[in-house]
């Protein structure tokens, strides 16, 4: 299980420094993972599609065979709080929104 994460969170860091547009954006994030997972989700230079149809990708998602959105997300979080050169144009937005989150929480 621990290995698995590192594994993911090393995919994550090299999604995140070579597309820097997955930065601000977890669900390009998870289809770039999803599609490194299985290339068979990348479409085929002929066709122009993906060679897995839709049933198949619920299957093994659903089988957890792709990394799940929320390990994603966690992954890319952490990278970039630790990791400045890895946060996104809408990095500061988000903190400031939090903080926000947090002390209207705590008030409810």
């Amino acid at each position: 299980m621990i290995s698995r994460l590192k594994d993911l969170q090393n995919e994550v860091y090299l999604i995140l420094r070579s597309h820097p547009a997955t930065r601000d954006n977890d669900r390009l994030l998870m289809v770039k993972i999803w599609c490194r997972q299985n290339h068979l989700l990348r479409p085929d230079p002929r066709s122009g599609r993906p060679s897995i149809n839709f049933e198949s990708f619920a299957r093994e998602f659903i089988d957890g065979v792709y990394a799940s959105p929320e390990s994603i997300r966690r992954c890319r979080q952490r990278l970039q709080e630790t990791r400045p050169e890895l946060r996104g144009t809408k990095y500061g937005e988000k903190k400031k929104l939090s903080k926000e989150v947090q002390h209207n929480i705590k008030f409810l």
